[in-house]
């Protein structure tokens, strides 16, 4: 059985749904929901994301990504959470867990975003796919684990930490690492 480094911290997946189209670069987006799910245990929390007014006038808001996800501008204006509560909700859980995403480059860029908003240093985050490859070898191991945890369904930020959460522990059960 192989344990985990005595540096390593117990891991949480992070994801995110944007304001815009996957194809568009984060920095002209801005997150509107953020998911955490530890691995460990599956427990999970999720923020829907009141937009700051800069990020309004800065950044960009995709109608068909509204359509596409149900989310709906004047809904997250009135409902969201202030950035900086959310922000500061995951420098909490930051205290407690790593956090690992599938894409590392947008979720550290909105991370930012979210610090910036509470005047706060940005929650650091880890690339899965390195630590995955770290674990288990760049064999088919991690893309079977992939495949295996798409059996999650749904849509979103949520869905998409879940899935990434059970990649981590299939990989768990198969090299006896644990998380």
């Amino acid at each position: 059985m192989c344990d985990k480094p005595a540096t390593m911290r117990p891991l949480a997946a992070i994801a995110f749904m944007s304001s815009s189209a996957p194809s568009d670069l984060p920095v002209s987006a801005f997150p509107t929901v953020v998911s955490v799910v530890r691995i460990a245990d599956g427990t999970s929390r999720t923020w829907h994301i009141r937009p700051e007014e800069d990020w309004l006038l800065l950044r960009r808001w995709n109608e068909m990504r509204e359509r596409g996800h149900g989310e709906d501008l004047p809904e997250l204006l009135a409902s969201g959470l202030p950035a900086d509560i959310v922000a500061l909700n995951l420098l909490e859980i930051a205290d407690a867990v790593d956090l690992v995403a599938e894409e590392e480059s947008s979720a550290a860029e909105w991370l930012a975003l979210l610090a910036r908003a509470a005047d706060v240093p940005a929650v650091p985050v880890h690339s899965a796919l390195l630590l995955l490859q770290r674990i288990a070898g760049t064999g088919g191991t991690v893309t079977a684990a992939v495949r295996a945890a798409e059996t999650i369904r749904g849509d979103g930020a949520l869905a998409d930490a879940r899935r990434l959460a059970e990649t981590f522990r299939i990989l768990s059960r198969v090299s006896g690492h644990t998380f």
